[in-house]
């Protein structure tokens, strides 16, 4: 999703060397290849040679987008309006940088575009959750400009949302995992996790 619209970017530089797109196609089928061979291989252990691989693929994006597509499926994980990104998700992962989205002078950069093409793309799938956006955050960013009025305000509210989040999501949060993983360990029998 965030790499969508600045790929089609790289058209006029295809066009004025085809030989670009050729590496492109070649490297990125045989990449494209290796990834199912190997997901196939992993889901499908009975699968042993290339007949099988031919006739009964794993294509992991595929699948992905195929179970997201499917509003039944996705009720199963929670129903979110198409705005939820826009309204929860992107100002809990920005926090005091979400209104420099608006307010301030952005660069209407490639970053920029990526991300906010992503978040739009991502936007029409009905399950919406905050982790979803993380490549977007970067993008973001790296395209606003921190206000010259309040700088140091803005840098302190800026250094206590890392603080209270921080401590939030990756001590509370994720605090099960760590003790989780410790269990399972103690566990003799168990011979494949999946989070």
């Amino acid at each position: 999703a965030f790499v969508i619209l600045p790929a089609l970017q790289l058209l006029p530089h295809f066009k004025r060397k085809p030989f670009a797109l050729l590496s492109v196609i070649v490297f990125g089928g045989l990449t494209t290849f290796m990834a199912i061979a190997v997901d196939t291989e992993f889901y499908h252990p009975d699968a042993k040679n290339i007949k099988d691989l031919i006739s009964n693929p794993i294509i992991t994006p595929l699948n992905s987008f195929l179970y997201n597509s499917s509003r039944s499926n996705l009720a199963n994980h929670g129903l979110h309006p198409l705005y939820q990104h826009i309204v929860a998700n992107l100002p809990q992962l920005l926090g005091p940088a979400f209104p420099l989205l608006f307010l301030s002078s952005r660069r209407k950069s490639t970053p920029f575009i990526a991300a906010i093409s992503g978040i739009l793309i991502l936007s029409v799938f009905p399950h919406q959750e905050a982790r979803f956006l993380i490549p977007a955050i970067p993008l973001i960013l790296s395209s606003i400009r921190l206000p010259k009025r309040f700088q140091q305000v803005w840098i302190a509210s800026w250094i206590i949302f890392n603080l209270i989040f921080g401590t939030l999501m990756g001590v509370y949060h994720q605090g099960g995992v760590v003790p989780m993983q410790n269990h399972i360990e103690s566990m003799k029998d168990v011979s494949s996790v999946f989070w």
